[in-house]
């Protein structure tokens, strides 16, 4: 799942056992989540009747966090779930979209027989791997409304992750246009990457390019975020504001 969000060039939060009780953002992904403990099934079905967002795929839930099966599917039963078809709710009591397959297992495997020779080519339009890429977020934006508050437009040859560093958004791109393996150690660069994330009014954008120097870039500041275009990436490069 994680190279399907970060292709996809959406930010995300890893949520781990220790951290789902402080998780504050409105929608939480259980990527075919088999375990869970009874304390983590109350958090989760406390976040459903708060009106957060579970995006869940297969098995979720099927075993407790000794791997014990469990006679009822607590998750299932909580979004009304028989687990055979994929399902969706965008309003109360719960909001949710269940696939019955994890699509980043899907995507994986289409990666594994794809990427490498696409990425050395530098073409990924009407193939497998892209479509499977598109298709989750186009789902998540049909039926729950979500749109990111960190947007990059890029191809998926490039890999973006989003972090808060000394309280402000930073993201951070790896291009892997131009490479093969055991053929091509070298990138084609990654042109006219657009960045928009919130911002001041009066904030000053920033990039570093990988082994390169701070250069401050122009931006375009509306509607609380600032935008910019990166005219190259050629092996990664990170982007913030002051």
């Amino acid at each position: 799942m994680m190279a399907l969000l970060v292709q996809n060039h959406l930010e995300f939060q890893v949520v781990t056992p220790r951290t789902l009780q402080t998780f504050k953002s409105r929608v939480l992904i259980l990527p075919d989540v088999k375990c869970l403990s009874e304390a983590e099934v109350s958090i989760l079905r406390a976040l459903v009747m708060a009106g957060n967002t579970l995006v869940v795929t297969g098995e979720t839930g099927k075993y407790d966090e000794q791997r014990k099966l469990r006679p009822t599917n607590p998750i299932y039963e909580l979004l009304s779930l028989d687990g055979s078809n994929r399902k969706a709710s965008s309003g109360s009591p719960a909001r949710f979209l269940f696939e019955p397959r994890c699509p980043g297992k899907a995507y994986l495997k289409s990666l594994l027989g794809e990427f490498d020779r696409l990425a050395k080519e530098g073409r990924y339009e009407h193939t497998n791997f892209d479509e499977l890429r598109t298709e989750f977020p186009r789902k998540l934006a049909a039926v729950l409304n979500f749109v990111p508050q960190v947007e990059v437009l890029a191809s998926p040859f490039v890999a973006s992750q989003t972090a808060v560093v000394g309280g402000r958004i930073h993201v951070f791109l790896a291009n892997f246009q131009g490479l093969k393996s055991r053929v091509s150690a070298v990138q084609k660069p990654e042109r006219n990457v657009r960045i928009s994330f919130p911002a001041k009014p009066d904030a000053r954008l920033y990039v570093l390019p990988f082994l390169g120097k701070v250069e401050e870039i122009k931006g375009e500041w509306k509607n609380g975020k600032i935008s910019c275009v990166i005219s190259e990436v050629h092996k990664g490069a990170v982007v913030w504001s002051e």
